[in-house]
């Protein structure tokens, strides 16, 4: 009963728990829509990691690079979130994301050593 409604019969009520029932059902056997996850590889000792994607929605909507720096123990080393602009099309964005994360890891690079580190083994520096 809902807000002073009248009860519902019992039958009407079981009907429709068995109706919802199967939708349940037949939504659950549909394969789902969704990529399969992806598992973060560690680099190898005494390297670095860049991983960086770009997003792009549309030709009239600005595109996002997101960069993330891990050395090889999986410790975050930097990170950074950058808009990319109005760009035509979604592999523009991944070409702009990848020239940002060069870009990130030279500027993190030259607060020390972690250029060196991200192109060389650290037993060859």
């Amino acid at each position: 009963m809902v807000h002073g409604e009248k009860p519902k019969d019992l039958h009407i009520i079981a009907g429709s728990i068995c109706d919802l029932v199967e939708e349940y059902r037949k939504v659950c056997q549909k394969a789902p829509n969704v990529a399969p996850a992806t598992i973060w590889l560690k680099p190898p000792l005494g390297m670095v990691k860049i991983n960086f994607d770009g997003s792009f929605k549309g030709e009239n909507v600005p595109g996002r690079a997101d960069i993330i720096i891990r050395d090889d123990e999986g410790f975050v080393l930097g990170a950074k979130v950058a808009t990319v602009g109005l760009v035509p099309s979604s592999f523009h964005v991944e070409a702009i994301a990848a020239l940002y994360a060069l870009e990130f890891a030279a500027a993190c690079g030259s607060k020390g050593s972690f250029w060196r580190e991200m192109l060389l083994p650290l037993s060859r520096l």
